[in-house]
């Protein structure tokens, strides 16, 4: 999967969870998921549908919120959500591979 792919599967379960499906065609990956009406319940919702979208058993949102709270620059965005699934999905196909 590209990264891109990513990005748009990422910002389309993100919008959605959001009930702000009329953003669906604009990815916008700077995008604070906060902004987009993410809450602390709705990331529950959002991290079991990420988890679904990319076929993955665990996706580490603790971890992710966590690095977040450190990172410089713009945080909790789609992009860096983007990223810790595609990673998240890296390390589940690796971790297989290597059995």
């Amino acid at each position: 999967m590209a990264d891109d792919d990513f990005a748009e599967r990422t910002w389309r379960v993100i919008v959605d969870i959001a009930g702000m499906r009329h953003l669906a065609s604009t990815i916008e990956l700077g995008q604070s998921i906060f902004d987009l009406g993410i809450d602390s319940l709705r990331l529950v919702d959002l991290t079991l549908a990420l988890e679904d979208e990319f076929a993955l058993s665990k996706l580490d949102m603790l971890g992710w919120v966590e690095r977040e709270k450190v990172a410089n620059g713009a945080k909790f965005t789609v992009g860096s959500m983007a990223e810790a699934c595609r990673l998240a999905k890296r390390h589940r196909t690796s971790g297989e591979s290597s059995r």
